[in-house]
């Protein structure tokens, strides 16, 4: 069979990796759930690794439980080429049409598809969506920044309030001291040079003292040619005579009767 593009052994070494190699020129295969693409989900078109022929779309993969890229059709099948495997009925091997590289087997069972070598593969990715990814992530980064302004300038409304309060207290506080009567402070009148000051003079109350409950009556105050009433000495009560304790007149003790019994 001719193939479309013309290329020899050394020109795939130098292109292909080597195991893309292994895999692509020398019929090898990959350990399953290993390959970058056995489980990708990103929208695109898988080519050939070798040419670039688009063969495959993330449309039609599927998860066929193998653990490799699996398709339930190809894009076209004029650029396969199926290739009947001797050592195994139920597969047949999977050609790249246009440079004849290995890609992979296409599996007759209970539900036919394709099973690939994710080292056969290069895929695409819609400019789509990456165009949609760069969309959200501007607009995650719109958010965080508007976020963050928000935020300072929740920041800064506070910061002026609390300022304006602060101002408004001191305010109040210089009126209320305005408007204040400083409270008279009681002064001493200063001693004359070289004379002490003179000693208040006591005062006397001429109010009569109540006499004492059950005693004599105190005499009466009587003013003196200072003008300061005085106290008589009180006279000294006559003394008590003693009581002398009644006579008791002598008891005879009782005599016996006749039958010997004190009565």
């Amino acid at each position: 069979m001719v193939y479309s593009i013309n290329m020899d052994e050394e020109d795939f070494k130098k292109k292909l990796t080597p195991e893309q190699y292994r895999v692509m020129r020398e019929k090898g295969e990959e350990k399953a759930f290993t390959g970058k693409y056995w489980d990708n989900k990103d929208d695109g078109v898988y080519g050939c690794a070798a040419c670039g022929k688009e063969i495959f779309s993330s449309e039609d993969k599927f998860d066929s439980g193998s653990g490799f890229p699996s398709f339930k059709k190809a894009l076209d099948l004029k650029e396969i080429e199926l290739i009947e495997d001797p050592a195994n009925p139920n597969r047949m091997e999977l050609r790249c049409k246009n440079c004849a590289s290995h890609l992979g087997f296409a599996i007759d069972g209970e539900e036919k598809y394709y099973q690939l070598n994710s080292a056969s593969l290069e895929l695409e990715v819609n400019d789509k969506d990456e165009e949609e990814d760069e969309e959200k992530e501007s607009e995650k980064k719109s958010d965080r920044t508007g976020k963050i302004k928000s935020v300072a300038k929740n920041m800064a409304m506070l910061a002026a309030t609390a300022a304006v309060s602060v101002a408004l207290g001191a305010t109040a506080g210089v009126i209320i001291c305005k408007n204040s009567t400083p409270t008279p402070v009681p002064t001493t009148a200063p001693a004359t040079a070289g004379k002490p000051a003179a000693a208040p003079s006591p005062v006397v109350s001429t109010r009569p003292v109540p006499p004492p409950a059950g005693g004599p009556t105190p005499a009466p105050t009587l003013p003196t040619s200072s003008g300061v009433g005085t106290v008589p000495p009180r006279s000294t009560p006559p003394p008590t005579p003693p009581v002398e304790p009644a006579s008791v007149p002598p008891t005879e003790p009782p005599l016996p009767s006749s039958d010997g019994t004190i009565p």
